[in-house]
């Protein structure tokens, strides 16, 4: 099971991730390593599934990933206004 960061996406031109109202993302969680090619890769994915090693994967689960737009994912993580 991957998730996307729904949809947190990386401006090509500038250089910044922003959200789909076009609002710069004010939270990041990035893995240690990541975001690692910002040539290719301008959407935002939550590590769940242990496809690395364990150590890595407890080091990254939960994190963020960047990753093509492209690519297939099954759950989506939304922004939203705050409660008060």
């Amino acid at each position: 099971m991957k998730w996307k960061i729904n949809s947190c996406t990386k401006n090509f031109q500038t250089g910044y991730w922003h959200w789909t109202d076009g609002s710069n993302v004010d939270y990041i969680n990035w893995s240690p390593t990541q975001p690692s090619n910002p040539e290719t890769e301008g959407c935002g994915q939550l590590m769940q599934d242990p496809w690395q090693g364990v150590i890595e994967y407890q080091l990254e689960k939960m994190k963020w990933n960047d990753i093509s737009c492209d690519t297939p994912m099954e759950y989506f993580v939304c922004k939203r206004r705050g409660c008060i």
